[in-house]
């Protein structure tokens, strides 16, 4: 009865991921046209904003896996396992 409050919490870290994940791919087409525009300054700009992009990501993707450990459910799902 308990998992509940975590299954929605867990819900919502994984729509933020989607959506970093989203943010990502759109970086990362940006990209490509700053550099066809020959755009350096852009570009530069935009490969920082997919670095932060990454980081957060991964931090979100470690906090979803905590959370469907916590939930029981960290075996059906691909994430990273702490070593």
């Amino acid at each position: 009865m308990g998992q509940f409050p975590l299954e929605i919490e867990n819900d919502e870290l994984r729509y933020r991921l989607h959506q970093l994940r989203i943010g990502k791919h759109l970086t990362a087409i940006k990209g490509l046209v700053a550099v066809n525009q020959h755009d350096p300054a852009k570009n530069y700009k935009l490969q920082q904003v997919w670095n932060s992009l990454g980081a957060q990501n991964a931090n979100l993707q470690q906090q979803v896996c905590l959370y469907e450990s916590d939930i029981a459910t960290c075996g059906k799902s691909p994430c990273p396992q702490s070593g």
